[in-house]
């Protein structure tokens, strides 16, 4: 089994325009599963315009490889919002394709997408907890620091 996982929203709460959330989510799969995603998303990639990699960040932003000097804008023009949205398309149909469930004879999906969060705030109130707890060690507290941590503790439990 081979796992893949982002993260989101570390930017945080409460500054405007920020996510309300931290979030960790990705897939697990057997490597064959993922050795043939691989080969799919390449050949995306290499469809005109070529793309050297996918951020969706950047697609959403029209910077790095959906920027002034890519191929993509040369190609479709500046913010061009129809031709992006249908390029992502692709790519989240490639993931579909080879990451949905596949449920075996035991009854258990032999792929699965997994998905932990939880709010600036929840994390916020259980870290002052943490915090003033006399039993936490200074290893519990300086794990707090990132909530990603425990998130992949948790999803490695999971």
């Amino acid at each position: 089994m081979q796992g893949w996982f982002d993260d989101s929203g570390k930017e945080g709460w409460p500054r405007p325009r920020a996510s309300a959330v931290y979030l960790l989510a990705g897939f697990v799969a057997p490597v064959r599963v993922w050795a043939k995603l691989a080969d799919a998303w390449d050949a995306e990639l290499k469809q005109t315009p070529k793309l050297k990699y996918l951020h969706t960040g950047e697609a959403y932003t029209f910077s790095g490889e959906f920027g002034p000097r890519s191929k993509w804008r040369k190609a479709w023009g500046a913010r061009n919002k129809t031709e992006r949205d249908k390029r992502l398309l692709k790519f989240a149909k490639i993931v579909e394709d080879h990451l949905a469930p596949i449920w075996t004879a035991s009854g258990a999906p032999d792929r699965l997408g997994v998905t932990w969060m939880v709010s600036h705030r929840e994390y916020a109130d259980f870290k002052r907890m943490v915090q003033a707890d006399p039993r936490a060690t200074r290893n519990d507290l300086k794990t707090l620091k990132n909530p990603y941590y425990l998130s992949f503790q948790y999803v490695l439990g999971a």
